[in-house]
């Protein structure tokens, strides 16, 4: 990487998202290198449930999901 390929933030900013990780990507089509900012530490709350209607119409989806859901255990 370059130094046009860098970027800076304060600490303020450094403070807030402390598990923030600098990505550079390769050059491919441009002269300078993609830079992406990562937080995997963030928790973005649950996943919503989404199904397609067409998954009932194999036979054996209703009883798939029933035993997964059912072997879940949640302490609490």
């Amino acid at each position: 990487m370059s130094r046009l390929d860098r970027f800076l933030i304060s600490s303020e900013w450094a403070e807030k998202w402390p598990n923030l990780v600098q990505l550079g990507l390769m050059r491919m089509l441009y002269d300078h290198c993609v830079v992406i900012l990562s937080d995997s530490n963030q928790d973005w709350g649950p996943k919503p449930f989404r199904v397609l209607n067409a998954w009932f119409n194999d036979k054996d989806f209703t009883g798939f999901v029933e035993k997964t859901w059912t072997s879940l255990h949640f302490p609490g």
